[in-house]
């Protein structure tokens, strides 16, 4: 049988098309290969860049201070500067870099990222011994353990990308994740991609939020003279380390789609009966979660403890900034935590349907054994007795399959964290309504 010219046409194409995929897919991984070659250099330009930066504009002032201070204060002055810059060149440096633990540049950005706390001692030091000037208290107790919730945190989650290939690995090596090691490759391709676009958002989103807590917002109207005061290294400086940290959020919180990737590949966990983990199997992707739980409250740790002092300080506007940061806070707490956690819960609810109606059928089963035991001889009684018993284990471990995958020590550490979560901002609120009525 002859082919037609459309035929032979559509061939054609097919065979282009053919060759094309191979051809895109080469260009797709030297365009990877390039930006990843590059992102060392782009990293190490940028945090330069910035850091040259609030350097100069930190210098502003140098005239005016020695004028006053003398030769002193042109050194504190100096000092001053170094400090803005080396902190926004670190928090540049690990904005960029941002791969985690396996990234081999980690380590160095670790510890940058610490050195950071004794360079803001030394500028605190030099402000008040050398200037003289009068020492804020609050704002520094502030800053300082703003910044050191920072660096916990970013030192911590910065290890969620391997732990999240940890727990679905187990999952595959248990069969509760019914994958080849390609495919299963793919699971994970598919939410670090989501992971990406969400720490775009949340990248966005955390900068805006902390600048109008902090009533910056209204003050860059006048965004030139920030540009060219010390002010505008403070304000550089916030934007980069909320930009970090609300990018890890969004990070952490694209990994929690986990079901919908499974969904997306028409696939669901397994739930093992009886499984001694406690959880039906699944309890390594719970506990992946409780640990992103955990990082993700590390600003409602911070948040709360200054929101209560802001109430005792009488300080209405600054609680209501703190109060709204904290509702964003549990918000992503959510993300990360609850919605991965009900999504696995509805798979996992509807495969014990058919864990309850198979213990429905051995319970048929039983009967039927229990009336065949009184009829039964002496000598045999005891095989159908064991008949009995492996029943009755089989439906009662059927009937207990668990429909959340956590064992108890999951649930009790997560009800702690949430108790100690809501009930401060419970507390506030109603301070806060009791104030402004």
């Amino acid at each position: 049988m002859g082919l037609s010219d459309s035929d032979g046409t559509t061939l054609k194409v097919l065979k282009v098309g053919a060759l094309a995929r191979p051809a895109r897919a080469g260009r797709r991984k030297l365009i990877q290969q390039l930006v990843a070659a590059g992102h060392g250099s782009a990293a190490t330009v940028a945090s330069a860049a910035l850091g040259i930066f609030a350097v100069l504009i930190s210098l502003t002032p140098l005239g005016a201070m020695t004028a006053q201070y003398g030769t002193r204060g042109g050194w504190a002055i100096l000092v001053n500067a170094l400090t803005q810059g080396w902190r926004l060149v670190v928090i540049t440096f690990a904005a960029f870099m941002g791969g985690g633990t396996e990234d081999p540049r980690w380590p160095i950005a670790r510890w940058l990222l610490w050195s950071t706390l004794p360079v803001f001692c030394l500028q605190q030091m030099v402000l008040v011994f050398v200037l003289h000037f009068s020492w804020n208290r609050e704002g520094a107790a502030l800053f300082f353990s703003a910044w050191l919730a920072v660096l916990v945190g970013l030192q911590l989650v910065a290890s969620t990308p391997e732990r999240l290939h940890m727990a679905l690995r187990r999952l595959r090596e248990r069969d509760i994740l019914p994958e080849s090691v390609a495919a299963g490759d793919g699971i994970e391709r598919d939410l670090e991609r989501i992971g990406h676009r969400w720490s775009l958002v949340g990248g966005l989103i955390m900068p805006p939020a902390v600048l109008l807590v902090e009533g910056i917002v209204s003050a860059l109207a006048d965004w030139r003279r920030w540009l060219v005061s010390p002010s505008g290294a403070y304000l550089i400086f916030n934007i980069i380390a909320s930009l970090a940290v609300g990018a890890w959020l969004g990070r952490m919180a694209g990994y929690g789609r986990l079901g919908h990737v499974l969904a997306k590949r028409e696939l669901k966990l397994r739930v093992v009966p009886g499984h001694p983990d406690g959880a039906g199997g699944l309890r390594p992707i719970g506990a992946f979660y409780l640990y992103q739980s955990l990082m993700a409250s590390l600003p409602a740790i911070f948040l709360i403890p200054w929101a209560f002092l802001f109430w005792l300080w009488h300080a209405p506007q600054a609680l209501e900034g703190y109060l709204g940061l904290l509702a964003l806070a549990i918000l992503v707490e959510v993300l990360v935590f609850g919605f991965p956690m009900l999504s696995l819960h509805a798979s996992m609810r509807e495969q014990k349907k058919a864990f309850l109606a198979e213990a429905d059928r051995l319970s048929r089963q039983f009967e039927a054994a229990q009336a065949r035991l009184k009829m039964t001889r002496h000598e045999e009684r005891d095989a159908v007795k064991l008949q009995l018993a492996d029943l009755v284990e089989r439906s009662q471990t059927l009937e207990k399959v668990p429909t959340w995958p956590m064992d108890q020590s999951i649930r009790r550490r997560i009800t702690l964290q949430n108790i100690a979560l809501l009930l401060p901002l419970a507390g506030s609120l109603v301070a806060l309504l009791k104030r402004l009525g």
